[in-house]
């Protein structure tokens, strides 16, 4: 009997000690996220049309090795990717899977309500 209440109270101990450390290290991890993202960063004000980054990883391809192409807009109603991959939104962040076949020119063109545009491009490299 005695054996069985020291095993409950060892196991109780372990369980708070194992969930207790889980929580705390959620709520560490929030309160920094908090801390890095609550100020809203300069380039992220305004009303003005902005192209934030456009690019890709890696830089290099292989032939039929994959990689992402990465593109963020601020204020844009549309955009568009030349040569086109997919339907496009407009988002902060957004990653698209891409495997050329040969080095190839992409382009981004962003769009806002007003008719203003704005546009970047690179050149990926496959060897």
């Amino acid at each position: 009997m005695r054996i069985t209440a020291i095993t409950a109270t060892l196991c109780a101990l372990y369980l708070v000690l194992v969930f207790g450390t889980r929580w705390w290290d959620r709520r560490q991890a929030a309160e920094d996220a908090q801390k890095k993202f609550s100020p809203l960063p300069a380039a992220l004000s305004g009303d003005e049309l902005k192209i934030l980054h456009f690019y890709a990883s890696p830089v290099m391809l292989e032939p039929g090795q994959k990689g992402l192409l990465c593109y963020g807009v601020l204020n844009a109603e549309s955009v568009r990717l030349e040569p086109a991959l997919e339907a496009l939104k407009p988002a902060l962040n957004r990653c698209l899977e891409i495997s050329p076949a040969r080095t190839t020119k992409y382009k981004l063109t962003a769009l806002d309500r007003a008719g203003n545009q704005q546009s970047a491009e690179f050149t990926l490299t496959v060897r």
